[in-house]
């Protein structure tokens, strides 16, 4: 320990001194221990000094050994009166503490209820009841409440859409008629097409004929009245027939020099004016006959073409 400062050897002499001491020995070493360590030793210096102290003790027991009894080892676990009472005055706090709490928690805990208690948390229960109760009767009314609209709802509902299924259906019967009905003018207006294109059809044919069979009897008159001499009165009357009947009239004696000749028919003039002398003028009950027949489908023919959308109309009304 020389290397040690002189005044930490002090401390450490000085503390083997006080180890050494016979009332010191006798106390516990943990309060020796505490003792140096409140001096301002550190733990190797007490350990240092008690190392010194015990090899003291050593040296003296054996320099005394032979002129006094051998004395026992003392107890250094024996317990002092002040660790009893330490221990006497802990043992005494953490009773009190436990009887405090065992008074303040455990004691009401086991007590049986009061009557006055008793109705109390009676009450409260009932108050809890009262109030739970008129909660879930609350509840009940307005679940019947929601239950009833969701009903009419529903009922409201299903009316609707047993209305939207009959407007649905009808809109379909709609459809369905109108689809029959645009069918059936579709096929009324078609033969009413065909039939007035027959019509249009059989009008033309039958004023075609028409038109051939008074061009056919124009042909034969006048080859009659070129095969038989007249006056030139009668002449120009036959010649002004056609024009009755829808022929464009014709001049006797056009500027141009046609006439007859448009026809393909050559004048007899001066056969009629050579004969005339010869034969009485007149037209045979025959020839007159058949002139009258002629006129009178000539007439028919013209009323036809002059007026052909009074055939179509009256066809149409049928």
């Amino acid at each position: 320990m020389s290397s040690l400062p002189s005044e930490r050897e002090r401390l450490i002499s000085s503390a083997v001194g006080f180890l050494q001491d016979p009332s010191v020995e006798t106390s516990p070493l943990a309060k020796r221990i505490a003792f140096l360590e409140s001096k301002g030793l550190t733990t190797s210096e007490i350990e240092e000094a008690l190392r010194r102290a015990s090899n003291l003790s050593n040296t003296r027991n054996l320099f005394f050994s032979g002129g006094y009894p051998q004395s026992y080892p003392v107890d250094r676990n024996a317990s002092d009166w002040r660790d009893w009472f330490v221990m006497t005055v802990m043992g005494g706090g953490v009773g009190y503490l436990l009887i405090n709490l065992a008074r303040k928690y455990l004691i009401p805990a086991l007590k049986p209820p009061t009557q006055t208690e008793l109705e109390e948390a009676q009450a409260q229960l009932e108050q809890k009841y009262d109030e739970v109760s008129g909660f879930l009767e609350t509840i009940r009314t307005d679940t019947e409440m929601i239950k009833k609209e969701m009903t009419q709802q529903t009922e409201k509902l299903g009316l609707a859409m047993k209305d939207v299924e009959l407007a649905v259906e009808e809109c379909l019967s709609g459809e369905i008629k109108r689809d029959q009905s645009l069918h059936t003018v579709q096929q009324e207006v078609e033969g009413l097409r065909t039939s007035i294109q027959q019509m249009i059809q059989s009008n033309k044919e039958a004023q075609t004929a028409a038109m051939v069979d008074l061009q056919t009897e124009l042909k034969s008159l006048k080859s009659l009245m070129a095969a038989r001499p007249g006056p030139s009165s009668s002449i120009s009357s036959l010649a002004a027939v056609p024009s009755s009947n829808g022929i464009p009239p014709r001049h006797s004696s056009p500027p141009n020099g046609t006439g007859f000749n448009s026809l393909g028919i050559q004048p007899q003039s001066h056969s009629l004016s050579e004969s005339s002398d010869a034969r009485p003028i007149g037209i045979p009950k025959w020839q007159l006959a058949a002139s009258g027949y002629n006129t009178a489908t000539s007439n028919n023919t013209q009323t036809h073409d002059a007026d052909p959308n009074s055939n179509q109309t009256g066809l149409m009304n049928r």
